[in-house]
């Protein structure tokens, strides 16, 4: 006489087992994906804007001020990398304009929206 099959018990604690792995990947994909750096900038960069008056907020910035006047530092350099900062600047409802003028030599500044 045979024992009783165990292929039920088997193909259960697989499934089992892929369910627990699938639940930790989740886990660690949602750990990943919660931080980013322009997330932390952004709210930097809203709590620094909301503190000026109206006058320095229409003001025309260029991202090497708004690093140094908000003081980002990079996660591992001293300075953030300048995409981040950009992407935060996006988030914080700031336009992206380019002055023609011959002075500026075409630079790019950053204009806030309300």
């Amino acid at each position: 006489m045979q024992p009783p099959s165990s292929s039920t018990y088997l193909r259960d604690r697989i499934a089992q087992l892929k369910m627990e792995a699938e639940a930790r990947n989740n886990n660690f994909l949602s750990a990943q994906v919660a931080y980013t750096p322009a997330q932390e900038y952004c709210q930097r960069i809203n709590a620094w804007i909301n503190t000026l008056p109206p006058s320095q907020q229409e003001r025309k910035y260029s991202i090497e001020e708004i690093i140094s006047l908000v003081d980002l530092k990079g996660q591992t350099t001293e300075l953030p990398a300048l995409s981040d900062v950009a992407t935060a600047l996006r988030l914080a409802n700031f336009q992206q304009v380019r002055s023609w003028k011959k002075a500026d030599r075409s630079k790019r500044f950053w204009l806030w929206q309300k």
